[in-house]
């Protein structure tokens, strides 16, 4: 994988290369040049406001990073998920840079009992400005990309060089003041996107919540040793980590504002971003021609009118149109967001529906996203595409649209409750394959790989019965490795398992953490003395709760 991650970004250092010194392409391009299939038809005038543009020959370093690598990126997201992107992401290997090389900015700490000096990496504290505000930041950092692209990025070919490597010299930057993912996690303005199309999951994204503990999971940090096993390299820059479980952070922050204002005001941006160019010209001719990417001297057009709206030019710079005019849909866009979200949930009240807040949001981020996604390559690299046969455009629309449809089909239904019984009945199936434990005759048609979350909490509720003398050994196994997860998603893992097996076990183990919890201050634990209180079982009573009679479950 690493060959492949150099090979990547070597490829997209050639390609920045290209947009300073680039000799050959112009030659592709060439009105002359009727033998290259890329060559411009310079007798087709494209109107831009009051004037007329005839093509000319071009650079096409600029033209294949915006119609080319900007959507294969958006499409792995919601297909293969964020485990690909991260690993390959040309942006996030440079980043590691300073790791690699062993130059990183450390810390030194003093033992106070013994004097020893030793020194740390820095990592962003969570409880800092940028620890709290990461995604407003990073949201604001592609708000301000998409305003630079459309002022000059897109037709600027030294404009776009410098940009993007003033971007790794950043990513290299943060590489060495903080430790870990950093950039990744705090400052990349893909980052935002990465959230939208491949939270809480792409098509094909693996599931990290049913790994065995201790796996290197998705696209975590990882190392290889002296045996040449792959080993964990993560060093918790980001307590809920999108590299090890994207669905876990999801679930973790689904009702926050921040991610209300992400997934609805999103969708503006996109819808906006496309809408300025005919907003900019007076037409669809400019943007589907491609001319936007081509366009001479763009940054010297920037104090020039930047709408033209009804056949009339609108006297407001285009440096200050186009920032309003991306905020306004992109506002506008959460504002609907906002009153649909009231819409649905008075008629799931109206319904009865018993949808948690969490699922309720999840349900609307999901249709909002396939949105997004459909806008997007409604647009994205069209400048090429209507150049191709109409069976072959077809095609590559229906193939678009029905991904979207198997996206938002597979993920519509998830919701944390899924989520932690998946994980729950993950960690019982590993219990019970460690001790070599039999079927009861009702499940053993199948493999304990081949049950499922729901046959495996009916598993777990015969247990007890079924064997006795191994059960509270399963169950205080389970309960070690809930514990030292101490997630917000460890209340709903935890009730789960109190209606089938020891709660007495149950209640003198959370009383235990709950110690150690309190010493630390920690959250996840705040419900856990009415989970004790609920639990509670007398001496006089000590026997396991929901378990069938032994006689029921003939092997």
């Amino acid at each position: 994988m690493r060959y492949l991650r150099i090979l990547i970004a070597s490829g997209w250092l050639l390609l920045i290369l290209s947009l300073f010194f680039d000799p050959f392409s112009f030659l592709l391009t060439d009105p002359n040049n009727q033998t290259s299939f890329l060559h411009v038809h310079s007798d087709v005038c494209v109107a831009i406001q009051e004037s007329c543009h005839y093509p000319h020959a071009y650079g096409l370093g600029a033209v294949v990073f915006w119609n080319l690598i900007v959507p294969i990126a958006v499409l792995i997201l919601l297909v293969f998920g964020h485990e690909p992107w991260r690993r390959i992401c040309p942006l996030g290997f440079l980043s590691q840079i300073p790791r690699l090389l062993g130059k990183q900015r450390q810390r030194e700490k003093v033992n106070a009992k013994t004097g020893k000096v030793t020194y740390e990496l820095i990592k962003i504290d969570p409880k800092s400005w940028i620890g709290r505000n990461h995604l407003y930041f990073q949201v604001g950092f592609l708000y301000v990309g998409m305003c630079l692209r459309l002022l000059f990025l897109n037709g600027d070919r030294i404009a776009l060089g410098i940009w993007l490597l003033s971007t790794i010299a950043a990513a290299v930057t943060i590489g060495y003041l903080y430790a870990g993912k950093t950039w990744c996690q705090y400052f990349c303005p893909m980052a935002p996107v990465q959230k939208i199309f491949a939270e809480p999951g792409g098509i094909f994204t693996s599931k990290a919540h049913i790994q065995e503990s201790g796996t290197v999971t998705q696209s975590m940090c990882r190392t290889i040793d002296d045996k040449g096993k792959v080993r964990s390299a993560c060093v918790a820059c980001q307590q809920m980590c999108m590299d090890i479980d994207a669905e876990k952070g999801y679930w973790e922050t689904i009702t926050q504002p921040k991610q209300r204002f992400l997934y609805y005001g999103y969708v503006g941006l996109v819808v906006g971003f496309f809408l300025y160019y005919y907003a900019y010209a007076g037409n669809w001719d400019y943007y589907f021609s491609g001319m936007w990417a081509r366009e001479e001297h763009q940054i010297q057009s920037i104090l020039q009118p930047g709408l033209y709206l009804a056949g009339h030019l609108v006297a407001i710079p285009k440096l200050v149109a186009v920032p309003l005019f991306l905020a306004f849909t992109g506002l506008l866009s959460y504002g609907v967001g906002v009153l649909l979200e009231k819409a649905y949930k008075t008629y799931l009240q109206l319904q009865k529906a018993a949808l948690s807040p969490e699922q309720v949001q999840h349900r609307l981020y999901s249709v909002w996203t396939a949105i997004a996604f459909n806008v997007f390559f409604a647009f994205a690299g069209r400048s090429w595409i209507i150049h191709l046969p109409l069976w072959i455009q077809y095609t590559y629309d229906a193939l678009l649209l029905l991904a979207s449809l198997i996206w938002l089909y597979r993920m519509f239904h998830r919701s944390p409750e899924r989520y932690s019984r998946e994980r729950l009945a993950s960690r019982l199936q590993q219990q019970l394959a460690k001790r070599g434990i039999v079927l009861p005759r009702l499940h053993r048609t199948r493999s304990l790989r081949q049950l499922e979350a729901n046959d495996l909490q009916a598993l777990a509720k015969t247990l007890p019965g079924y064997l006795p003398d191994q059960a509270e050994s399963v169950y205080q196994s389970l309960m070690q490795e809930l514990l030292q997860e101490l997630d917000n998603s460890l209340i709903s893992r935890l009730t789960f398992l109190q209606l089938s097996l020891y709660q007495e076990t149950c209640t003198r183990m959370l009383a235990l953490q709950l110690e150690v919890a309190e010493a630390q201050k920690s959250n996840p634990l705040q419900d856990v003395p009415a989970l004790i209180k609920q639990a509670h079982v007398s001496p006089a009573n000590r026997k396991p709760l929901n378990s069938a009679p032994p006689e029921q479950l003939a092997v």
